[in-house]
């Protein structure tokens, strides 16, 4: 019997429907057997088979087919715990937990020292419903207060996390109900938005302020005040105090649209030239509607042609000036030569940005739509891709 983990199955088995059988694509396929063409290895977390090439399309097929409802299935929980883009984490390897934000060091202190002196044994406000502890936050009603019913109302475990916070941060993780007949909604158990916006809009706020106003109560501060150029005191209201880890799809929602050009060129640039998208595939068509777009862009003629030229050209060909650049784009497209690398459409994108030059106020409402047109394909592997990743932590 082969078990295969969750991370494996999305990393190296799953998410690339219709893509062809290669390595690059479907890293279970390890290629064919040396000296026996007819067969094939695919390799299941070291587990290891020589088959056929028919009997390795059949499971190519079947992981198509399973990679819908796989990842249907998790859309449905995002849905349920209104969790979506947060990332997915184990809890022992068994549970799921959700990543909802990360929290300055400091603040986090700070949210510690609020929630001791607002336990439930220690007053009767609305902000007294915390069972105080140093490693998560627990919060309770122990009476219907505001639009609060009696009961929990989530814990929120302050976890380090690799590939998440930043080594002065913290990340918040949200726990399911403790119960399956728990109910999920703004009043009783918070979803993962509702825990995320009560933490930022108003825990955060609150507890920084309160903190701020105990420091101004003590002897030091006077002090302090005294020597501080800025009368409000801006070491309690360090910015950033928190950082939403969602990563948005482009495509969803026309997402895409409440970007700019620049913005959204950069993060593909970034991405295309990451290991994230070492899975990527892409027709020959795909790639001459990306220089076709960039061919649009470079005859205005504006940023640094030499650095155009260098992203550009792989070859010995002198290019001299933007007109002989263009022909031999024009000549690439025609000939379909293209590297089909994630290297190569990284450096498109590189020559992209340089042809806006930062403004793009020049850019019509056309030229903007071709360009948004040519982006498609890359701007749905980008989100597939994350949605890949952030499953794939469980």
């Amino acid at each position: 019997m082969v078990t295969l983990d969750n991370k494996w199955l999305l990393e190296n088995f799953l998410g690339n429907n219709g893509d062809p059988i290669n390595y690059k694509y479907r890293p279970f396929y390890q290629g064919r057997v040396y000296q026996k063409d007819d067969l094939h290895i695919i390799d299941f977390k070291n587990c290891r088979f020589f088959l056929p090439l028919d009997a390795i399309e059949e499971i190519a097929k079947a992981a198509d087919i399973l990679t819908q409802y796989y990842l249907a299935a998790f859309a449905n929980i995002e849905k349920l715990w209104s969790a979506q883009y947060f990332p997915f984490l184990s809890k022992y390897h068994s549970e799921m937990e959700i990543a909802i934000c990360t929290i300055d060091l400091e603040v986090w202190y700070q949210i510690q020292t609020f929630i001791h002196a607002h336990d439930i044994d220690k007053g009767k406000s609305d902000w007294h419903i915390f069972y105080a502890h140093r490693s998560y936050i627990q919060v309770y009603s122990p009476r219907k207060i505001k639009d609060l019913n009696i009961g929990f109302h989530g814990t929120f475990f302050a976890k380090d996390i690799d590939n998440i916070n930043f080594q002065n941060e913290i990340t918040l993780v949200w726990q399911k109900p403790y119960n399956s007949n728990d109910i999920i909604s703004d009043k009783d158990w918070w979803s993962c938005e509702k825990a995320y916006r009560w933490i930022t809009e108003e825990l955060i706020p609150k507890a920084t302020t309160w903190q701020g106003t105990n420091e101004q109560s003590k002897p030091f501060f006077n002090i302090f005040k005294k020597y501080s150029t800025d009368p409000s005191i801006k070491y309690w209201n360090k910015s950033p105090r928190f950082r939403d880890i969602r990563k948005r799809d482009l495509l969803a929602y026309n997402h895409f649209r409440e970007l700019n050009l620049v913005e959204i060129i950069t993060e593909l640039q970034s991405f295309y030239s990451s290991n994230e998208s070492n899975r990527a595939y892409f027709k020959t068509d795909d790639i001459s509607n990306l220089y076709q777009s960039l061919i649009y862009l470079i005859k205005q003629e504006r940023g640094h042609f030499s650095y155009i030229k260098s992203k550009l050209v792989f070859d010995d060909t002198d290019c001299k000036n933007i007109t002989e650049l263009i022909d031999y784009l024009n000549k690439k497209i025609s000939s379909k030569n293209f590297l089909m690398t994630t290297g190569e459409i990284e450096l498109i994108f590189r020559g992209m940005l340089e042809a806006i030059y930062d403004d793009e106020n020049w850019i019509s409402h056309n030229l903007r739509e071709t360009v948004f047109l040519a982006l498609h394909p890359f701007m749905k592997f980008y989100d597939h891709a994350n949605t890949i990743e952030r499953y794939s932590n469980f």
